[in-house]
Protein backbone atom coordinates (compact mmCIF):
# COMPACT_ATOMS: atom_id res chain seq x y z
CA UNK A 1 0.00 0.00 0.00
CA UNK A 2 1.31 3.86 -0.77
CA UNK A 3 1.90 5.81 1.75
CA UNK A 4 -0.63 8.01 0.57
CA UNK A 5 -3.12 5.54 0.74
CA UNK A 6 -1.64 4.53 4.32
CA UNK A 7 -2.15 8.61 4.77
CA UNK A 8 -5.97 8.64 3.82
CA UNK A 9 -6.58 5.31 5.60
CA UNK A 10 -5.43 6.19 9.27
CA UNK A 11 -6.87 10.22 8.80
CA UNK A 12 -3.07 11.03 9.40
CA UNK A 13 0.32 11.93 6.86
CA UNK A 14 2.77 10.25 9.09
CA UNK A 15 4.77 8.41 6.58
CA UNK A 16 7.37 11.04 5.19
CA UNK A 17 6.07 11.16 1.50
CA UNK A 18 2.64 11.25 2.57
CA UNK A 19 3.44 14.45 4.41
CA UNK A 20 4.00 15.82 0.74
CA UNK A 21 0.61 14.26 -0.70
CA UNK A 22 -0.90 15.56 2.53
CA UNK A 23 0.34 19.20 2.21
CA UNK A 24 -0.74 18.94 -1.37
CA UNK A 25 -4.18 17.62 -0.96
CA UNK A 26 -4.73 19.85 2.16
CA UNK A 27 -3.91 22.96 -0.03
CA UNK A 28 -5.97 21.93 -2.68
CA UNK A 29 -9.12 21.87 -0.61
CA UNK A 30 -8.09 25.65 1.33
CA UNK A 31 -7.50 26.87 -2.39
CA UNK A 32 -10.75 25.34 -3.41
CA UNK A 33 -13.25 26.79 -0.40
CA UNK A 34 -11.53 30.11 -0.54
CA UNK A 35 -12.49 30.04 -4.30
CA UNK A 36 -16.44 29.48 -3.06
CA UNK A 37 -16.81 31.22 0.08
CA UNK A 38 -13.92 34.12 0.65
CA UNK A 39 -15.10 37.52 -0.42
CA UNK A 40 -13.69 38.10 -3.61
CA UNK A 41 -11.62 40.97 -2.42
CA UNK A 42 -9.84 38.71 0.10
CA UNK A 43 -9.65 35.37 -2.34
CA UNK A 44 -5.86 36.04 -3.69
CA UNK A 45 -4.45 37.70 -0.16
CA UNK A 46 -5.53 34.41 1.43
CA UNK A 47 -4.03 32.03 -1.33
CA UNK A 48 -1.14 33.94 -0.75
CA UNK A 49 -1.28 33.79 2.66
CA UNK A 50 -1.60 30.26 2.52
CA UNK A 51 1.80 29.42 0.10
CA UNK A 52 3.80 31.15 2.66
CA UNK A 53 2.02 28.82 5.93
CA UNK A 54 2.17 25.67 4.39
CA UNK A 55 6.32 26.78 3.94
CA UNK A 56 6.92 26.99 7.89
CA UNK A 57 7.78 24.04 10.60
CA UNK A 58 5.13 23.23 12.06
CA UNK A 59 3.04 22.39 9.04
CA UNK A 60 4.68 18.96 8.92
CA UNK A 61 4.27 18.42 12.49
CA UNK A 62 -0.16 19.62 12.22
CA UNK A 63 -0.26 17.40 9.46
CA UNK A 64 1.91 14.71 10.77
CA UNK A 65 -0.29 14.57 14.37
CA UNK A 66 -3.70 15.60 13.33
CA UNK A 67 -6.23 14.28 10.85
CA UNK A 68 -6.27 15.98 7.13
CA UNK A 69 -9.76 17.18 7.83
CA UNK A 70 -8.99 19.14 11.59
CA UNK A 71 -5.19 20.21 9.40
CA UNK A 72 -7.28 22.01 6.61
CA UNK A 73 -9.36 23.49 9.52
CA UNK A 74 -6.96 24.46 11.92
CA UNK A 75 -4.72 26.23 8.79
CA UNK A 76 -7.68 28.14 7.54
CA UNK A 77 -8.42 29.59 10.92
CA UNK A 78 -4.53 30.41 11.39
CA UNK A 79 -5.17 32.25 7.83
CA UNK A 80 -8.44 34.30 9.50
CA UNK A 81 -10.67 32.17 6.91
CA UNK A 82 -12.86 29.61 8.85
CA UNK A 83 -14.86 27.12 7.00
CA UNK A 84 -16.36 25.19 9.78
CA UNK A 85 -19.97 25.54 8.69
CA UNK A 86 -19.05 24.14 5.88
CA UNK A 87 -16.33 21.98 5.88
CA UNK A 88 -17.69 18.47 5.35
CA UNK A 89 -18.37 20.10 1.75
CA UNK A 90 -15.11 20.23 1.49
CA UNK A 91 -13.38 16.99 3.15
CA UNK A 92 -15.74 14.16 1.77
CA UNK A 93 -14.74 15.12 -1.75
CA UNK A 94 -11.21 14.90 -1.90
CA UNK A 95 -10.59 11.15 -0.88
CA UNK A 96 -8.46 9.54 -3.25
CA UNK A 97 -9.75 6.63 -5.56
CA UNK A 98 -8.44 3.07 -4.65
CA UNK A 99 -6.76 2.03 -7.32
CA UNK A 100 -5.43 -1.10 -5.62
Amino acid sequence: MSASKRAWRDGRCSPVGALTVCRVVVAGVIERAIDDLAPADRAADLKAGLAVRLREPDVDTLLDTVSIGRATIRLCRSLGFDIWSDADRYLDDDVPPDSS
